[in-house]
C-alpha cells in the first residue's frame, strides 16, 4: 500500500491503520507500506518517523520506493527501520549494457544490504535487465519482464501457470 505525503503526516496513522488491520483480521506483518523517498525527505518532520516507527512497532514493513530519485541520507536510512529500498528503474534501464549503471546498482545494493535492508529492482522491462540485475544481487524484481499489472483472478491464473512452467521437467531430444 502507497503512503503519501498526507499519511504520513497524519498524526493518526498507526492508529487508524491498527484499527484496520484488526478489523480485517490480518497480522500486521502482511502489510507492506511504500513511502517514496521524496515524500520521507519533504515531509520529514517528528511526526513523520514517529508514524514509521509505530507502523514499524505494529508489525508492518516500510518500503523506500523510488530509492535513488531523492535526496536519503545514510543516516536517515538508518533511523528510519526500513524493510526495503526500491531502487527507481533510472538505475536500471539498460544495466544490462552500461558499465556506469552497473557500478552504480553494485554500489546501491551493497550499501543497502550492509544496512541490513533488502533490494527492489523497480521498473524491469527486459529479461536481459532481469539477468543483471539478479547477478548484481538483488532481492526481488519488479516490471514488465516478469508481469504486466493485472486483476486479482488474473495473478491467480498467472501464479498457477509459472508454478506449473517451473515444475515440468525439460523435454530430452
Amino acid at each position: 500500500m502507497n503512503l503519501s505525503a498526507d499519511d504520513v503526516n497524519d498524526p493518526n496513522l498507526v492508529r487508524r491503520i491498527a484499527h484496520h488491520l484488526k478489523h480485517a483480521k490480518v497480522d500486521a506483518h502482511h502489510l507492506i507500506l511504500e513511502i517514496v523517498e521524496d515524500v520521507v525527505i519533504t515531509s520529514g518532520t517528528s511526526i513523520v518517523a514517529k508514524n514509521i516507527q509505530g507502523l514499524v512497532d505494529l508489525g508492518c514493513r516500510i518500503d523506500l520506493d523510488d530509492f535513488g530519485t531523492g535526496n536519503a541520507s545514510i543516516p536517515m536510512l538508518r533511523h528510519l527501520k526500513l524493510h526495503r529500498i526500491k531502487i527507481d528503474r533510472g538505475f536500471l534501464t539498460q544495466c544490462d549494457r552500461d558499465e556506469t549503471q552497473q557500478r552504480m546498482l553494485a554500489a546501491m545494493i551493497s550499501m543497502a544490504h550492509e544496512m541490513g535492508l533488502q533490494v527492489v529492482a523497480e521498473g524491469i522491462e527486459t529479461i536481459a535487465e532481469q539477468c543483471e540485475a539478479v547477478r548484481q544481487g538483488v532481492d526481488a524484481l519488479q516490471g514488465y519482464a516478469i508481469a504486466k499489472p493485472m486483476t486479482r483472478t488474473a495473478v491467480r491464473d498467472w501464479v498457477q501457470n509459472y508454478t506449473n512452467h517451473r515444475f515440468q521437467a525439460p523435454r530430452t531430444a
